[in-house]
């Protein structure tokens, strides 16, 4: 679940019976709303959330406001469910199409927020792509967006796919 970054997410090869409930647009806000319209979720294997980046882009939310949200988003998934719950990834705001100009130390303090609240939920991973992803300066390279500065290219979202499988295997989701 998440925003088009996630919506973009190729399937998750060696996990099984995946399904991509991602939208985009969406803001931390607008996916805790969607969680509740989803029957069944108490019965599935692990949530992986990733969403963040329209907010801090877009809406531009204070400190305070976006942590808000944030605990809004994990309150809204049942207590029961694993959740692996990705870091919001780098951007580049140099690119000359760039699509967000966050500076990354923002979208550092919005990561370390994630995790803090993924740490305090019983079942939950933290996931870090950011790290995987970003280059000089905290920004991501050229080579990892289509050239926006946000939207991954395939190596991005192959380098973030096995970030992913590696953290649903932590969190126990069985692969096949």
């Amino acid at each position: 679940m998440g925003d088009s970054i996630m919506e973009g997410l190729p399937p998750l090869h060696g996990i099984p019976r995946s399904m991509n409930l991602a939208l985009g647009g969406s803001t931390s806000l607008r996916t805790a709303a969607m969680i509740g319209g989803y029957r069944n979720i108490d019965h599935v294997a692990a949530v992986v959330l990733g969403v963040g980046i329209n907010d801090l882009c877009g809406e531009r939310p204070s400190a305070q406001e976006f942590e808000s949200r944030l605990r809004k988003l994990s309150a809204a998934l049942p207590t029961g469910v694993r959740v692996v719950w990705s870091s919001i990834l780098p951007v580049d705001p140099n690119s000359p199409r760039a699509a967000c100009t966050i500076d990354p130390d923002v979208v550092r303090q919005a990561n370390s927020r994630i995790a803090a609240l993924c740490k305090d939920r019983a079942a939950c991973i933290y996931s870090d792509g950011y790290s995987k992803l970003a280059g000089v300066g905290g920004h991501l390279p050229p080579q990892f967006h289509v050239g926006d500065g946000l939207h991954l290219s395939p190596l991005g979202y192959e380098v973030w796919s096995a970030q992913l499988r590696q953290d649903l295997v932590r969190a126990g989701v069985t692969t096949r």
